[in-house]
């Protein structure tokens, strides 16, 4: 049935109206999938861009569920992101949110990677920078409720975690 399923597909794809609607570099994408058995209808659309096609081909190959991401939004470096936690087997389902910048994605994955708790900075208000300065805090065991805020740069992060650490030093 599946065999029957890639050739019509393939002649869907060659030979109608839709198969028009891609570009050269989409079909040949689409057609990659077809070769590797994987269901194309996921991402066969003529929005998605061909690199992304490709990288949403390998994470259906990895037996990953690309239903719920949302293609109009991720771009080819959120996906990249997304897709190293999924061979790394870490659950992006806390970062695949299209709101997540892709340093983001690539920060949050890192983490997950490394078996480290993100549930404090794992948070699309914060940048990449201000997530560090989290992550430092409780690394250090700081109390980051006196400086996780959205609110604050960076920078400012880092002179209270300073400060904290210092205190911390002196008994305060």
């Amino acid at each position: 049935m599946k065999l029957d399923n890639n050739i019509s597909l393939r002649n869907k794809l060659l030979n109608t109206e839709w198969g028009n609607s891609f570009t050269d570099w989409q079909k040949e994408e689409i057609l990659r999938g077809i070769d590797l058995g994987v269901d194309v209808t996921k991402y066969a659309f003529p929005f998605v861009k061909p690199l992304q096609m490709k990288v949403l081909r390998e994470m259906l190959r990895c037996s990953f569920d690309i239903s719920q991401l949302d293609l109009y939004r991720l771009n080819i470096a959120q996906l990249n992101a997304i897709m190293r936690g999924i061979i790394d087997g870490v659950d992006v389902s806390i970062y695949y949110d299209p709101q997540y910048h892709a340093s983001q994605m690539e920060f949050l994955e890192h983490c997950l990677a490394n078996g480290e708790d993100v549930s404090k900075f794992a948070d699309h208000r914060y940048n990449k920078e201000q997530m560090i300065m989290i992550r430092n805090g409780v690394v250090s065991g700081a109390d980051i409720s006196k400086y996780a805020d959205p609110s604050y740069s960076a920078e400012l992060m880092s002179k209270i975690l300073e400060q904290i650490r210092n205190d911390k030093e002196m008994g305060l």
